[in-house]
């Protein structure tokens, strides 16, 4: 698993460098068969948007969310034992893992899921535990392959409660702010607890 690293740095007068501090958790490479699929998938979704268009949209720094994904997630070995632990019984991943982070102080995880082989990736949202397990409190049965970006508690608040948006990545109606300028500079405006 990868170690902390620091953001960019930090302009003067923005969060202090620890709280700029990202924790990456997950890991870079895939080691299941539907991993690999996934980031496949996702490659070639986004080879086919850059063949159809080899301009990003305006203001965008990322190509889409498969971009994004592909270049800042992590992939979460999914927890066998989460969707016996349902806390919700709605069918909304974005708002049942936010409440669940909210409730059990766990990271909130944005990015693409893959419920069972063979099957297309979505857009979802799980948690994430202390053995940087995926804890899904929406499938049942858990997913085969979780790939994401772990999103700051704050950011995701903001997005569901302030902006009326379910995902945090697909805020369509803030004209998706995270596909706008770098990871690690949007990362640095929150505080990030260790």
């Amino acid at each position: 698993m990868d170690s902390k690293r620091d953001v960019d740095a930090l302009p003067r007068g923005s969060v202090s460098q620890e709280e700029g501090r990202v924790v990456d958790i997950g890991r870079k490479n895939a080691i299941t068969e539907a991993e690999s699929a996934l980031r496949l998938h996702l490659r070639q979704t986004l080879r086919s948007r850059f063949q159809a268009s080899p301009c990003k949209p305006h203001c965008w720094f990322y190509y889409g969310f498969e971009d994004f994904i592909l270049r800042e997630g992590r992939f979460f070995t999914p927890c066998p034992g989460s969707a016996d632990s349902r806390g919700v019984a709605t069918e909304e991943p974005f708002f049942n893992s936010l409440a669940n982070a909210a409730a059990k102080q766990l990271p909130y995880v944005e990015g693409y899921a893959v419920q069972e082989t063979p099957s297309i990736p979505v857009l979802h949202a799980w948690n994430s535990d202390d053995d940087f397990f995926a804890v899904d409190t929406t499938w049942n049965p858990t997913g085969v392959a979780y790939f994401g970006v772990v999103i700051p508690h704050g950011r995701a608040f903001e997005a569901s409660y302030r902006e009326g948006t379910s995902s945090v990545i697909n805020n369509w109606r803030q004209h998706w702010p995270l596909l706008q300028r770098p990871w690690s500079k949007t990362v640095s405006e929150f505080c990030w607890p260790i």
